[in-house]
């Protein structure tokens, strides 16, 4: 008999709005991701602003299911921020890991009443027992490239996922462990205005803003090339979830995603 290691993509995602000075896990908190299996790994959690800020907090708690207690992990300072078309919303990158057991749980409050999406990219262990001739169960998860790519030409203000916006890649329940996406490249392929173009993630409980990308005033002429950037996610997405994107202004830009999507191989049943 082996034992097989195997992993599936924990996208935990949460908005949190309401004001809670608390330090001691009282108060309004929001469940972001709670551990499954035999433990979940949290390797980065985006933090951001779908309105205006003031001076303020955002707290990070962890319950501990074997004692009952939740405790304080992260206070994140927030900036006042005015957003504009051309000024993002206050973000940033939490990152350093956190490893959550069965029934721990990642909780997110707000010092004030302002609108914060929190993103936990996680990845949930657990073993597959194989018998000692199951070569193919014992073999490395299944992984196979994928690309993603969009062209998105209309106009979208919102910053709370309403507006259009378009479908960049999306995780099929085929792949259980599912998708590793590293960077999303943005090109114009026009002259622009100075703006901005959004990335979503959308899941069941609805579509959150996870990144804003500041394009450039460029004019793009036979020497002059087209505005592009290239956006670092370093984020695993589970089943079902959708990577989407907008633009501010009615200008064309293609997104592109180069993705890897991963299937386990199936545990045999153990009578």
């Amino acid at each position: 008999m082996c034992t097989k290691l195997i992993s599936y993509a924990k996208t935990g995602i949460a908005q949190v709005d309401t004001a809670n000075p608390n330090l001691n896990g009282t108060g309004s908190v929001v469940t972001v991701l709670t551990g499954t299996n035999k433990g979940t790994s949290i390797s980065s959690i985006f933090i951001k602003a779908i309105e205006n800020t003031t001076e303020g907090m955002v707290r990070l708690f962890v319950f501990n299911a074997s004692t009952g207690y939740t405790m304080l992990f992260r206070e994140i300072y927030i900036p006042a921020t005015t957003t504009t078309a051309v000024e993002k919303a206050f973000e940033t990158t939490v990152l350093g890991e956190l490893t959550l057991s069965n029934g721990d749980i990642l909780y997110a409050s707000t010092q004030n009443s302002e609108k914060f999406n929190v993103v936990a990219n996680g990845v949930a262990f657990d073993y597959c027992p194989c018998g000692s001739s199951d070569s193919v169960c014992c073999s490395d998860t299944q992984a196979e490239a994928l690309i993603g790519a969009v062209r998105i030409s209309e106009g979208n203000e919102f910053l709370d996922g309403s507006g259009t916006t378009y479908v960049v890649i999306s995780v099929p329940p085929t792949y259980d462990g599912g998708i590793e996406i590293t960077n999303v490249a943005i090109k114009s392929i026009q002259s622009t205005s100075q703006g901005m173009v959004r990335l979503f993630i959308q899941n069941g409980a609805g579509i959150f803003l996870i990144k804003e990308c500041e394009v450039n005033a460029q004019v793009q002429t036979s020497v002059e090339p087209a505005f592009r950037s290239v956006v670092s996610l370093n984020i695993r997405l589970e089943p079902n979830c959708l990577l989407l994107a907008s633009t501010q202004y009615p200008e064309s830009f293609n997104v592109i995603v180069d993705g890897i999507g991963l299937a386990n191989c199936p545990c045999p049943e153990v009578g």
